[in-house]
């Protein structure tokens, strides 16, 4: 029996330094190596999304940006790396690279990537991952591939997200 195709690639369009993607507005972060992927869908006749793919000496692959090309949320929301730059400029002032910055795991991933900064967090723990109802049954295929491109997930991380998550839930009362 053939193994199933995988619902969608990454497809590799181009590669290089932060200045051959203006369009990040990363100019002068000259340690990044950046990477821009089509997401394909077998039979699609363009795109499904876009996905800027960030690292440098101290981090694995960073979703910088990602841009949807469908009318739905597919796999994550649309995210611009102009955001976190700008709350990196913020804090760069006030943070040394001992600094822990305790976030959502993909903000505390471009932070590591844009200052001098520790973050609690800095895996990519896919979560959560947006599908489209017709891709709902196929949820373990689409942690394959998932898992195949961002690596492993580190259950020490979760863990730290999950304790995160409860946190900000919790009344005054019960954080206390």
């Amino acid at each position: 029996m053939k193994p199933s195709e995988p619902l969608y690639r990454y497809t590799l369009q181009t590669q290089g330094g932060a200045d051959l993607f203006p369009e990040l507005g990363l100019t002068g972060k000259q340690d990044l190596r950046i990477k821009k992927y089509s997401i394909d869908i077998e039979g699609a006749e363009r795109p499904a999304a876009y996905a800027y793919i960030g690292e440098s000496e101290r981090s694995g692959p960073v979703l910088l940006q990602w841009d949807n090309q469908v009318a739905e949320p597919l796999l994550y929301t649309d995210s611009k790396i102009a955001e976190a730059t700008a709350l990196a400029d913020r804090i760069g002032d006030y943070v040394t690279d001992k600094t822990e910055i305790l976030g959502w795991w993909d903000v505390s991933q471009k932070l590591m990537l844009l200052c001098e900064c520790s973050p609690v967090i800095t895996g990519h723990l896919r979560k959560p991952l947006l599908l489209p109802e017709i891709w709902q049954s196929q949820l373990q295929a689409v942690e394959q591939v998932e898992s195949a491109y961002w690596l492993s997930i580190d259950a020490a991380e979760q863990d730290k997200l999950q304790v995160f998550a409860d946190a900000l839930l919790m009344d005054e009362q019960q954080a206390a």
